[in-house]
């Protein structure tokens, strides 16, 4: 599989994957995938105008004695070919579990026999395959807790969770722009509460930046205020998802949804999953 577009073909990368190393359940998926697009049926894509940034990949499977290759150019009018792209390029970056037992003799002896320590040669280790996306950690992400008004000075009433997968990028970004504004991270704690205020507590984690600190309400200034509101926004962004939001595992799992919903009636609406 490759793509490039039409301003920079030459930039395009080809990557390919054997079935053998995958994991079957995504193999599974991946060829569901294929046959709901007819992909060995299809006819050829016809050329169309796209934009000068506009990719196309280009596709090739082989199994069970069939091999086709297909261009697709970017935006996808099908949906079942957006759902197989998205799968194809999600088996190109996934790495199957490998055990002990799938290590030839010669070297799990050699790595038996290093100096090094049992954590660099550790087996059974898992490659996550989103740990390579850019500006996101996985420990990163907030935690907001409230106490008062209902509970003692300290004792929280309702805390909330999120980590940076469930929290909208432009939300996420706005969030510790404004926290750096402010100076979050490095400015005094504040006095004590009155006996009627409301307090947050707030915690940031952002790669090696961490800080809980107790906001009271009323607010001492109008950037705190907005602290909370950007706060509060990010908390509510895990009830949206989308496509382009969900992860590779999500992805699949909604794909193989949307599989058996075209099997058990090929007439429903192919693109009612995938738009909302």
């Amino acid at each position: 599989m490759s793509g490039g577009s039409s301003d920079s073909p030459n930039l395009a990368t080809e990557q390919t994957v054997a079935f053998g190393v995958l994991d079957p359940h995504r193999v599974v998926t991946l060829l569901r995938a294929a046959d709901a697009a007819a992909f060995f049926t299809r006819e050829e894509p016809r050329s169309r105008a796209t934009g000068s940034d506009s990719r196309t990949w280009h596709m090739q499977l082989c199994h069970g004695g069939r091999v086709r290759l297909l261009a697709f150019p970017e935006p996808f009018l099908d949906p079942a070919v957006a759902v197989l792209i998205r799968l194809a390029r999600a088996c190109l970056s996934a790495r199957r579990t490998m055990g002990i037992e799938d290590v030839p003799h010669t070297p799990r002896d050699a790595v038996a026999a290093s100096p090094v320590s049992s954590e660099s040669a550790a087996f059974n280790h898992e490659v996550d395959p989103a740990a390579d996306r850019q500006n996101e950690h996985p420990g990163d992400g907030i935690v907001c807790g409230v106490s008062g008004w209902f509970s003692p000075h300290g004792v929280r009433y309702h805390e909330d969770v999120r980590s940076v997968s469930q929290i909208a990028p432009a939300d996420w970004s706005a969030l510790l722009d404004h926290a750096d504004a402010i100076d979050f991270f490095n400015r005094p704690e504040p006095a004590p509460a009155g006996p009627s205020d409301r307090i947050f507590h707030l915690a940031i984690t952002a790669a090696n930046r961490h800080r809980e600190l107790a906001v009271n309400d009323p607010f001492d200034t109008p950037g705190l205020a907005h602290l909370i509101a950007l706060t509060r926004r990010a908390v509510r962004d895990r009830q949206v998802l989308s496509p382009e939001t969900l992860d590779d595992v999500q992805f699949a799992a909604l794909a193989t949804a949307w599989l058996d919903a075209q099997a058990a009636d090929p007439d429903d609406d192919p693109g009612r999953w995938l738009t909302g």
